[in-house]
């Protein structure tokens, strides 16, 4: 009796693996352009001049504006090799090679992303608004223990800190974690502009929720208990703190020389198809004391 050789049926097509929103690296002045090797060169103006009221002294007091120039790298970020056997190929019902490079660049983009996100959080604490909410648990990865609710007061205090610090009202945006965003539906007022469509799309962007356009991402910042910004590429830790970011996109930038995805076939060592990607890109805060960058960061609440 014979037998015909097993055979698995599958889909010709295949759930593909989701990332986070990363559109927010286009609200930014784009520096692309500018990239010089692996730098991007900026000047900043020095101090502004003083003014008198009606001046009597003569002649006028000499005060030379000093300018500087400030500085970013350009990181370059690669993705491990994945290889596509030829028997996964003849097997395969759907485009293994397609969805292979879409993971790749998808991967790479959020880690750009994540890069990005770094970089413009605040260092400096004066530029730090902790929440004031009810307790609830922590929503930092690998953190324990309660934190603070994000509240309404919380955004309109970020709010304060744009406004003494003569950031222009138009334009400004704020990225929430999902934590966070889910603390906001429990305000009632909120909640209401979200219902009524004024301020929730399907995109899961918000328009304009007391002065700030409000991106929805699943993880936006972390920070230490002491405040310090964690890159995301650091361990988690029991003590750390989930952030928001605030920023008005004209005192950000960012650089990309775009996703480079690299496929080498039929290589006889492995018997099967190579795959990998590469991109380069960079960002920093327009001015050195971090102006115009702000975060909203979980307290340690009972």
């Amino acid at each position: 009796m014979t037998h015909d050789v097993a055979k698995i049926f599958l889909a010709n097509d295949i759930a593909e693996a989701i990332f986070p929103d990363n559109s927010l690296i286009r609200l930014a002045i784009d520096d692309s352009q500018f990239i010089y090797g692996k730098k991007v060169q900026l000047p900043q103006s020095g101090a502004l001049p003083t003014v008198t009221k009606n001046q009597t002294t003569y002649p006028l007091t000499v005060a030379k504006r000093v300018d500087t120039l400030i500085e970013y790298d350009i990181d370059e970020y690669s993705t491990n090799l994945t290889p596509i056997s030829w028997t996964e190929k003849m097997v395969a019902p759907y485009d293994k090679g397609g969805s292979v490079t879409r993971d790749h660049i998808g991967i790479l983009q959020t880690a750009v992303c994540e890069g990005v996100i770094h970089n413009w959080s605040p260092i400096a604490t004066g530029n730090i608004v902790r929440t004031t909410g009810d307790a609830r648990a922590a929503s930092a990865p690998s953190a324990t223990g309660n934190r603070k609710k994000a509240t309404r007061q919380d955004i309109i205090n970020l709010r304060l800190k744009m406004d003494k610090d003569n950031i222009p009202t138009e334009g400004r945006n704020l990225a929430l974690g999902a934590e966070m965003f889910h603390d906001l539906l429990s305000d009632t007022n909120l909640l209401n502009l979200f219902l009524m469509g004024e301020a929730l799309q399907a995109t899961a962007r918000l328009q304009m929720v007391l002065g700030f356009n409000i991106i929805q991402r699943s993880v936006v910042s972390r920070y230490t208990a002491a405040l310090t910004r964690k890159d995301y590429n650091v361990a988690g830790a029991t003590t750390d703190h989930s952030g928001a970011l605030a920023w008005h996109p004209n005192f950000v930038r960012v650089a990309i020389n775009g996703v480079k995805p690299f496929m080498n076939p039929d290589q006889a060592a492995y018997q099967a198809d190579l795959f990998s990607a590469l991109a380069l890109a960079g960002s920093a805060k327009r001015y050195s004391n971090g102006l115009g960058c702000y975060a909203l960061v979980e307290d340690t609440a009972a």
